[in-house]
């Protein structure tokens, strides 16, 4: 699989070097820089060597230079559009422990260290526990071992004991245990509010378009679901991946996702790439927040977690990107999504591709510290050591999250 993500890779440099400006070299191959991520603790064998990576092409001239001129928020904004995915620097790291590999992508040496590039693409937000992007980084691709197990079910913040006990009565531990999520937590990822929320609203346990935990919403249950609508499934055995309505299996569980990156249009039965607009909205809006507040930025924004599965072979990962990068450079966007080599090494094709995320406003809720490249350990939830006991959440609102992680064998600590 390394021989093949290297080839792939190398092979798209190749296909960008032809778009390069005239007198532009040819991109070479260049081993990952070692001290530009912290290494990573070897527990075990490395499942796979680590590939050789393209080196980015040179900036050219008029941008490099521009890049070095920004001095100021307006600068930032007019040159950001202007960031192509061939510039990027792309870094491989390896989890060995976790059977991980993120392909990390960091902003040109020109751009990375600007404060006012760095705000206006939404690098320095961090989540509600301070969680955020290292510096420069603008995405991370995490592909995750075959043995990773996703569970929906209720979002119970584990990172906040008191939401738990406010739901449910328990310590989050407790409730952890009870909802049978994985072991080793490597992500808790936010996928959308109770219904009426904020506020008043029927007290339902779970939307009417989802199936999570034996409940099943009366929309679903009628099949009164446009099709096309994008869900994330996880099945009963713990394997997840994007599907669209209606193919949802009638087994396991499946929450509707709010945004669709890369939708079929029905009258001309191709996908194509696009920003949903109320999105572009909603993040336009909090934009204007951080910028005129840049000394207290907002913690309910934060690092944007997206879901990307080929939708032939089932192979899912999840991006990591920047908060603002959608709004100010969406083909960059784009192309990451594009020319990012699958979990297997293969090249997507986009009219394959599914690409969708849950309700990005409040996705600072979780624990992503792994997939922003910022840890490089799962979060063992020591559950054995928790009380047993049930957690009736179906007589509460909840919110729903996605619990990817590791199951440990039984009777091993």
């Amino acid at each position: 699989m390394a021989l093949v993500l290297a080839l792939s890779l190398l092979v798209r440099c190749g296909e960008v070097a032809q778009e390069a400006p005239s007198g532009a070299q040819p991109a070479l191959e260049r081993a990952p820089d070692e001290e530009a991520i912290p290494p990573t603790l070897l527990v075990g064998p490395i499942p796979t060597p680590r590939p050789l990576l393209p080196s980015p092409l040179p900036l050219p001239p008029e941008l490099r230079d521009r890049l070095r001129r920004v001095t100021s928020i307006v600068d930032a904004l007019q040159v950001v559009p202007e960031l192509q995915f061939r510039y990027l620097v792309p870094e491989l790291r390896a989890l060995p422990s976790l059977g991980m590999t993120q392909i990390i992508y960091r902003l040109p040496e020109e751009a990375a260290d600007n404060p006012y590039l760095a705000l206006v693409l939404g690098l320095p937000l961090p989540t509600r526990f301070g969680e955020r992007l290292p510096p420069g980084i603008v995405a991370v691709v995490s592909q995750f071992p075959r043995d990773a197990v996703g569970v929906l079910g209720p979002f119970i913040w584990v990172q906040d004991g008191t939401v738990s006990r406010q739901l449910y009565g328990v310590d989050v531990r407790t409730a952890y245990r009870a909802l049978r999520y994985p072991d080793v937590l490597l992500a808790e990822i936010y996928i959308e509010a109770p219904v009426g929320y904020p506020g008043p609203g029927p007290y339902i346990p779970f939307h009417s378009w989802s199936r999570i935990r034996g409940f099943i919403g009366e929309d679903l249950a009628r099949g009164d679901i446009p099709w096309g609508t994008l869900y994330l499934w996880t099945g009963p055995d713990g394997s997840w991946r994007l599907r669209e309505y209606p193919d949802i299996p009638p087994q396991g569980d499946a929450a509707r996702l709010l945004w669709n990156f890369n939708p079929r249009d029905p009258q001309l039965g191709l996908r194509g790439f696009g920003v949903p607009p109320l999105l572009q909205w909603a993040q336009d809006r909090e934009q204007r927040k951080s910028l005129a507040n840049q000394q207290r930025l907002q913690d309910n924004v934060g690092p944007a977690i997206i879901f990307r599965t080929d939708q032939t072979t089932g192979q899912t990962d999840i991006l990591a990107v920047a908060a603002y990068l959608f709004l100010q450079n969406p083909q960059l966007l784009r192309d990451i999504l594009y020319q990012t080599p699958l979990p297997d090494g293969s090249p997507p094709r986009p009219d394959d591709l599914l690409v969708g995320a849950g309700d990005l406003h409040y996705s600072s809720n979780g624990k992503m510290g792994l997939l922003l490249a910022a840890e490089q350990d799962g979060l063992p939830m020591d559950v054995e050591t928790a009380a047993e006991r049930p957690v009736d959440f179906l007589r509460v609102k909840n919110h729903i999250g996605f619990y990817l992680g590791l199951r440990r064998p039984a009777g091993s600590q």
